[in-house]
C-alpha cells in the first residue's frame, strides 16, 4: 500500500484497500422483487436483475416511428470510404486505459500497445463490416453491472447499469463517429451544450446566470422550467432516430451502419460473480457507445427544433433542458 502511494498509482491503492476492506461478499448483498420481498438465492436475484432492466431497456413507444418523415436532406459531405490504417491506429490510440473490456474480456491497453501487430487483421475486419454491413454477433451483446446510486440498496430502481462493450467495437463506432461529427455540430442548435466538444454545464450555467442577473437589474421577471428525462438514453426509439438521421442529411452508407450495429442488440447482467441470461435490447441509445452521445443529441434537437419552433430560447444540458424568458445558450 506504501509503494502505490507513494509512486502515485491510486488506482492500484483504492483496489488495495478495496481488497483488504471486510466489506459482505455480493452474493449476501440483499435484493427486492417488484411486490417489496427479499430475494433469496443468487439465481433469483439475476432473474429480478433482468426483469428489471428488461423493462428500463425495453420501452413501448409513445409515438409512431412515422411520425418523423423519412424525408432526406442534402447528405452530408462525408468520407464513407473503409477506414484506412491511419484511422485504425489513431483511433486504438486514443482509447482510454483502465477501462473495463466488454464480453471478450479483452482490455484497451491491448489495442494500445499491440497496434502494430493488430492493424492488419483489424483493417480486414473493418472493412469487411464496413462493405457488407453486418457485424459480429458478439458485438451485439453488453454486459450489464448494476451499480448503487442512492437511496435504499435492496431496490433495482436505485442502481444505474453500466454497459460494457467489447472495445474493438468501440474502436469502429470511434471512426464512424468522426466521419460525420464536424458536419453534425456545425449542424446543431447553438442551445444545445450537453454532450459537444468544447461546451458543457459550465458554459450554460453562466449563461444562465447572465441572463438572471441582467433580467433583475432592469427588474424583469423571470420563469424557469428545469426538465430532467427519466432514463434518457433507453427512451429513444430506435425507428424514429434511423429517420431523424435521414432527415438531418447523414448519408445512407452511415446510416446503414449505425442502424446495423444496433440491430438484434441483448444484454447480460453481471452480478453476485455470475451472469444472467441473455435478454434483448429494443430501444435506447447503447450505453458505454461512443456514438451514443452524439445519437442521443439528434433526438433532442429534432424535438426541440419542433418543441420550440415560435420560441428561440432555452438552453439544453445533456438530458437536461431549461427553459425561460430569454434564456439563449
Amino acid at each position: 500500500m506504501e509503494t502505490a502511494a507513494g509512486v502515485g498509482d491510486f488506482g492500484k491503492l483504492f483496489r488495495i484497500i478495496r481488497n483488504s476492506s471486510k466489506s459482505k461478499k455480493s452474493t449476501d448483498i440483499l435484493l427486492r422483487d417488484k411486490n417489496g420481498q427479499l430475494i433469496q438465492g443468487k439465481e433469483d436475484k439475476l432473474l429480478r436483475w433482468v426483469e428489471h432492466f428488461d423493462q428500463q431497456l425495453n420501452r413501448t413507444a409513445m409515438c409512431p416511428s412515422n411520425l418523423v418523415p423519412p424525408v432526406r436532406c442534402e447528405p452530408y459531405q462525408a468520407n464513407c470510404e473503409p477506414p484506412d490504417l491511419l484511422e485504425i491506429a489513431s483511433a486504438a490510440n486514443k482509447l482510454k486505459s483502465k477501462k473495463a473490456p466488454g464480453e471478450d474480456g479483452i482490455p484497451p491497453e491491448i489495442f494500445k500497445c499491440c497496434i502494430s501487430a493488430l492493424l492488419g487483421p483489424l483493417h480486414t475486419l473493418f472493412r469487411t463490416v464496413w462493405e457488407t454491413e453486418i457485424f459480429p454477433k458478439d458485438w451485439a451483446t453488453s454486459i450489464l453491472l448494476p451499480i448503487p446510486k442512492k437511496g435504499d440498496t435492496t431496490k433495482c430502481e436505485n442502481y444505474r447499469g453500466i454497459s460494457l462493450i467489447d472495445i474493438a467495437a468501440k474502436l469502429l463506432t470511434v471512426i464512424i463517429l468522426n466521419r460525420f461529427v464536424a458536419v453534425r455540430d456545425a449542424r446543431t442548435r447553438m442551445n444545445q451544450g450537453g454532450f459537444r466538444r468544447g461546451r458543457g454545464c459550465v458554459d450554460q450555467i453562466f449563461t444562465l446566470r447572465r441572463i438572471l442577473e441582467h433580467r433583475h437589474k432592469f427588474q424583469q421577471s423571470t420563469t424557469t422550467c428545469f426538465i430532467d428525462f427519466r432514463a434518457a438514453f433507453d427512451s429513444i426509439d430506435r425507428d424514429s432516430l434511423w429517420n431523424i438521421l435521414k432527415e438531418d442529411g447523414m448519408p445512407e452508407k452511415l446510416v446503414g451502419l449505425i442502424r446495423s450495429y444496433y440491430s438484434n442488440t441483448q444484454a447480460r447482467v453481471r452480478a453476485y460473480g455470475d451472469e444472467s441470461p441473455e435478454f434483448p435490447l429494443n430501444s435506447g441509445v447503447r450505453q458505454g457507445c461512443p456514438l451514443s452521445p452524439v445519437l442521443f443529441n439528434y433526438a433532442i434537437d429534432w424535438t426541440m427544433n419542433r418543441a420550440l419552433a415560435d420560441y428561440p430560447g432555452g438552453s439544453t444540458w445533456a438530458g437536461n433542458l431549461d427553459c425561460g424568458p430569454g434564456v439563449r445558450g
